[in-house]
């Protein structure tokens, strides 16, 4: 389980093995990668979605600054794998401020050997990528 929380200080990542006896202590924590700042009302930063891939490896983290990264569970010290931008400005909905990327979600090929993420945001647009993180999926 991941969990993500955010402080004056920073936004952290901690993960949790719930099957484990000590399953209330992460197994990891980390601080997340600074958030951009646009001069809004929430320049603080904030995870609005979060999805592990269907095998587990793979964590994407939908933030409110327009990315989307992309962590390997077996190796969260290093930090996010890959960062995926939505290049397009949050559009405004009745005078408040965007939202960012509000989800990210893993899917797979009709034969199930192809793995993609699919990521939407309030900029109206949506993204996807394979598992080589660059490419366009299928």
């Amino acid at each position: 389980m991941a969990l993500f929380t955010r402080s004056q200080e920073s936004n952290t990542l901690r993960i949790y093995d719930i099957s484990r006896k000590d399953g209330r202590q992460p197994i990891f924590s980390c601080n997340l990668a600074e958030f951009t700042k646009d001069g809004g009302d929430d320049d603080d930063g904030e995870v609005n979605c979060a999805s592990f891939s269907p095998d587990g490896i793979y964590l994407a983290v939908a933030r409110n600054d327009n990315i989307v990264h992309v962590y390997d569970s077996r190796n969260l010290e290093r930090g996010f794998l890959y960062a995926f931008k939505h290049n397009y400005p949050n559009r405004e909905v009745a005078g408040c401020k965007g939202f960012g990327v509000v989800e990210a979600q893993w899917v797979t090929s009709f034969d199930g050997r192809g793995l993609g993420l699919i990521s939407g945001g309030n900029d109206g647009k949506w993204h996807e990528v394979s598992p080589s993180f660059g490419n366009s999926f299928f």
